[in-house]
């Protein structure tokens, strides 16, 4: 028995479907009883062959002695396949903003909790210290961060490649919490981090996630507005 498919989008996400859940089950498989292999090939044997693995997977589940964390683990599994598929949905530009807002605040936060240990020395003999040199010019991770941003700029005006965007929305994301967590130094021009100034900083890197936040999840609405506006102009 054939299934007609249609090519395109469909296609692809089936075979991803398919490959993904092989992968899952075959080591439940090898330690499954004879009995389970039986019903599995009883009830699959005219099936398509990309229904033949999703029964294979619930077929090996279900038949797992310890079923309540198999169950567990199936639904855990089909939850990562339905988040990476809505990924795959998403265009360039939103999977660039994700990226970029997730590294960003992942950084932002690691920033702020090394900068309290050194400040308060929480861990006077851990490995976290400030970065001072010889004649006593203290390195800011601004410093750091205006580099990385640099960097990306340069790599994403010469590369058109998406995977290369992709990979760049990373260390974009590291460098604008690197440079934003000093936001107030830059502003003022003094080392006002642990003063009440030092609250601008926050304010700004509040200000970008959400601009980031704002773009990744409302990125259609947003090209609706600004179409319909250059339209009528």
């Amino acid at each position: 028995m054939r299934v007609n498919r249609e090519p395109g989008v469909f296609a692809s996400r089936s075979r991803f479907s398919a490959d993904c859940t092989t992968s899952i089950v075959s080591s439940h498989w090898r330690h499954e009883s004879a009995g389970a292999r039986r019903a599995f090939l009883r009830t699959t044997a005219i099936a398509p062959e990309h229904t033949q693995r999703e029964s294979l997977a619930n077929a090996v589940l279900e038949a797992s002695p310890h079923r309540s964390r198999s169950v567990a683990a199936r639904a855990r599994y089909h939850r990562q396949v339905r988040l990476r598929e809505h990924y795959g949905r998403l265009d360039l530009g939103r999977r660039v903003a994700i990226r970029a807002l997730v590294a960003f605040l992942v950084t932002f936060i690691v920033l702020r909790i090394v900068t309290a240990i050194i400040h308060f020395e929480l861990f006077p003999h851990g490995p976290f210290r400030n970065l001072v040199t010889k004649s006593g010019l203290h390195i800011h991770h601004l410093f750091w961060g205006i580099l990385l941003l640099m960097f990306t700029g340069f790599v994403a005006l010469a590369t058109r490649t998406p995977k290369w965007h992709l990979r760049i929305a990373i260390v974009f994301g590291i460098a604008l919490a690197l440079t934003l967590d000093e936001f107030a130094l830059w502003l003022r021009l003094a080392d006002v981090y642990w003063s009440p100034e030092g609250i601008e900083s926050l304010k700004a890197a509040a200000v970008a996630a959400a601009l980031l936040g704002l773009y990744a999840y409302g990125q259609p609405f947003w090209h609706a507005i600004l179409e319909e506006i250059f339209k009528r102009r």
